[in-house]
């Protein structure tokens, strides 16, 4: 009966140790080596030093994994990253780079006309000019351009010119189809420009068009 509970008792002991080292409650502590897959508890900072070339510590996950994890949101101190979610620091405008409206103006291209038009010729072959266009105002020199989007119309025996500082540059004719005049020019003069549209049958039938001007200036100030 004494041999028979010794070796229970010792089968029972053997098992618990087992459990202790295998299980999960084996971990490292402070001064022990690092143990892979399991918890290391330390009272105190760890340390790596370097004493050769190279990075003191290197992370390798699996593709789309992640190679560090923290529990905090505190900033880490000197951590250096080459990409914010995915974009370099080039992607990213440098701090006192924003502008004012103004500034932006004469940095960057923009809308310096859009109106609408509509015109009528008379019964003959004599060329009018489009009444109401805004006027077109320059800030800066540049690049100017113009388009001339003209509507569907029944209308197909207009002509449709457009005229920039007296000069005519471009034309198009009127139809079920629309029309397009696009016109570019570099360094125009800084203040107003005269740009107009003038209108011509082709037949002496009275006849009409309507469409939009837009401008876009491309500063280079």
């Amino acid at each position: 009966m004494r041999l028979l509970f010794r070796l229970v008792r010792q089968q029972f002991l053997g098992a618990t140790a087992l459990f202790l080292v295998v299980g999960g409650f084996a971990m490292a502590k402070t001064g022990d080596p690092l143990r892979l897959g399991l918890v290391n508890n330390a009272n105190a900072p760890t340390t790596i030093v370097q004493s050769k070339a190279g990075p003191a510590l290197a992370l390798r996950a699996k593709p789309g994994q992640p190679a560090l994890k923290v529990n905090t949101t505190k900033a880490i101190q000197h951590l250096n990253a080459s990409l914010l979610r995915g974009k370099k620091p080039g992607d990213f405008a440098a701090a006192g780079s924003s502008y004012t409206k103004a500034e932006a103006d004469l940095k960057f291209p923009r809308i310096v006309l859009n109106t609408n038009f509509f015109g009528e010729t008379p019964a003959d072959t004599s060329e009018v000019t489009v009444p109401n266009l805004s006027t077109l105002q320059l800030p800066c020199t540049g690049t100017l351009t113009l388009t001339v989007a003209l509507e569907e119309s029944a209308d197909d025996t207009t002509d449709v010119f457009l005229y920039v500082g007296g000069v005519r540059r471009g034309q198009a004719r009127s139809g079920p189809d629309g029309g397009t005049i696009y016109f570019a020019m570099a360094t125009p003069p800084v203040g107003p420009l005269d740009v107009s549209i003038r209108l011509k049958s082709t037949d002496t039938v009275a006849g009409s068009v309507a469409g939009n001007l837009v401008g876009v200036l491309y500063p280079w100030c």
